[in-house]
């Protein structure tokens, strides 16, 4: 207990808290109703509302579970944990930032999954005439800046920071439109503020997961990119190593119910592809 109130505090301080350091530390504290266990689950924004839902559904069967979850960009989630963030589980959308952070020892060995895929796609808001045809798979032929109305933009994760905008610019590369299209990108930090502007017209255009386009309903899905125009879109999922020497059994729980059948359905059902190939 005490070296993890102790990788906390630093965490704070490390962000510029100091005036909050008591409070950090208090806030650290176990603060879960009587007899229950709490942990924190750090995971990639696209997951927000799937794994509420399997978070809901592991509490049920667990009253005495107390899971709280954070959600961001997922390197900035790997940055914080790296920096002693309170977490421990951690579920990303690039597979590159789980195997950074198992580099730096930072996962418990043994205790990782790429469990999950996803779709990369189009979305155009959802009342909007850019695009009237059916969903279908992307073309090369079919040149998006000629879709894009003068003076507007496609809204895209940030190619630099999140693993959205990766799979989108290897995508975009494939299809020989990278060039032109990299000008008129509207870069966002996650697919989430991705479908926030487009879904209110800011953005007529944006390049989202299809898990996101298809649980909002604000937003339409017009294409789907070739999964062969980029790198498979995998999701993994890792223990994180308390350093401690003592991890948390309830950590562990929540991490192999993740991978059971009834928690891959309420993923499937929120979109996500679970027979994806590795």
């Amino acid at each position: 207990m005490l070296h993890t109130l102790l990788q906390r505090w630093r965490y704070c301080i490390l962000n510029g808290m100091p005036v909050a350091v008591l409070l950090c530390l208090a806030l650290s504290m176990p603060v879960a109703a009587a007899g229950r266990q709490q942990i924190t689950v750090f995971a990639a924004a696209s997951l927000k509302g799937a794994m509420m839902a399997a978070i809901s559904e592991f509490e049920t069967q667990q009253p005495d579970s107390d899971i709280r979850l954070s959600v961001a960009a997922s390197s900035t989630l790997a940055r914080q944990i790296e920096a002693g963030a309170p977490a421990d589980i951690y579920a990303s959308a690039n597979l590159l930032w789980a195997e950074y952070l198992a580099g730096q020892g930072m996962l418990v060995p043994g205790w990782r999954s790429d469990w999950l895929g996803n779709r990369l796609v189009l979305i155009a808001t959802g009342g909007d005439v850019v695009i009237t045809v059916m969903p279908h798979e992307l073309r090369a032929d079919e040149r998006l800046i000629d879709k894009l109305p003068e003076g507007e933009r496609l809204a895209v994760g940030d190619p630099e920071h999140v693993p959205v905008g990766r799979y989108a610019r290897a995508a975009l590369e494939s299809l020989g439109q990278w060039d032109a299209l990299r000008p008129r990108l509207a870069p966002t930090a996650d697919t989430l503020a991705t479908i926030a502007l487009v879904g209110t017209g800011v953005a007529p255009l944006g390049i989202a997961y299809g898990s996101d386009a298809l649980l909002s309903d604000r937003v339409r899905v017009v294409a789907y990119f070739p999964d062969s125009s980029h790198p498979p879109i995998r999701y993994s999922l890792g223990l994180i190593d308390r350093q401690d020497g003592q991890q948390n059994e309830l950590a562990q729980a929540f991490f192999d119910f993740l991978q059971t059948p009834s928690a891959m359905r309420i993923f499937a059902d929120h979109g996500f592809r679970t027979d994806a190939p590795p």
